[in-house]
């Protein structure tokens, strides 16, 4: 059983984001309790150094991510057909690429305390990653159509794969055979840089706006930051979206929230059925898989993506 040293506990403590009094609530002792553990002036009893243990205990599992590791060396990937391997490789590296980048956009969402250059910093990186990820998932349902609809895949899989995962297929094929938001960004937003569209959003700039028309400069160039360009991209953007909820504009920074719940609601039905299709073809080929425990991944809240750096 661990002593529990002052240094310990505190970490502990700290590691949790805990007050002394909610550690102290927690583990069934007074603050002053915690506080003197802390100080080496008190040691923790053995029913409390058991059930500290036990939480730590508890905490760590919970926190472990597991992962199944899958062999799929060249001659294993011959095995597959010629179109199940095209739809495996594409759609498996438009997922790589889309997990990063939806981690890059939850934690530059995670509400923080920001000086004024700051909040523009975080404004900017929050539209680019917008930007990034919606054309991306875009760009997913081409490799969808092509691989598994235009392959003939999909009479195939589409009887190995569970109801969730069809269900997530009909939302996307729902999706984007209207006209949409994430398909408007990628041909507009997303990898353009679109004469037009900057003239529309410097005319509807608002009085308002005018405050944020702003420009940082520093000697170190990469410090540098051009918020007044990022206003009017965005301006054009919130003028050309279709609005996702019954009278919401989408202009404002305030106002991203639908244009969110929207991507997070393609980016999850991508991998629900993404998913479900590879168990199906890793079945098939009877391939096995070895479990890998990740213990305490990084938490999105506790992780910040900074744009002032010094070297």
């Amino acid at each position: 059983m661990k002593n529990w040293t002052p240094k310990q506990i505190k970490k502990f403590r700290k590691d949790l984001d805990m007050t002394q009094t909610k550690f102290g609530d927690m583990v069934g002792v007074a603050k002053i309790t915690v506080f003197q553990w802390e100080r080496g002036e008190r040691k923790p009893s053995e029913t409390a150094r058991i059930l500290l243990s036990r939480i730590e205990e508890t905490i760590e599992k919970k926190e472990t991510v597991e992962i199944f590791k899958v062999d799929l060396q060249k001659e294993i990937l011959e095995k597959f057909s010629e179109k199940e391997r095209m739809f495996f490789i594409q759609s498996s590296h438009f997922l790589n690429e889309i997990n990063i980048l939806y981690k890059a956009l939850l934690v530059v969402i995670v509400p923080r305390k920001y000086n004024a250059v700051e909040r523009a910093a975080n404004y900017a990186q929050r539209l680019l990653f917008i930007r990034l990820v919606a054309s991306k998932l875009s760009e997913g349902w081409s490799i969808i159509k092509d691989t598994y609809f235009g392959s003939a895949l999909s009479r195939s899989l589409s009887r190995k794969i569970n109801t969730e995962s069809k269900s997530a297929l009909k939302v996307l094929k729902n999706y984007f055979k209207k006209k949409n938001n994430l398909n408007i960004i990628r041909n507009k937003f997303g990898f353009h840089y679109d004469s037009e569209f900057v003239k529309k959003g410097f005319n509807k700039l608002r009085k308002a706006d005018e405050q944020d028309l702003i420009m940082y400069l520093s000697e170190d160039r990469g410090n540098s930051l051009y918020s007044f360009s990022d206003l009017i991209i965005h301006t054009a953007m919130a003028e050309t979206v279709i609005s996702t909820e019954e009278n919401q504009p989408l202009a404002g920074e305030s106002n991203l929230k639908p244009l969110l719940n929207e991507i997070n609601l393609i980016y999850n039905c991508f991998q629900e059925f993404l998913i479900h299709c590879y168990v199906a073809l890793i079945e098939d080929k009877d391939l096995s898989r070895e479990l890998i425990n990740i213990p305490k991944p990084h938490k999105f809240n506790r992780i910040n993506f900074p744009f002032l750096m010094s070297k």
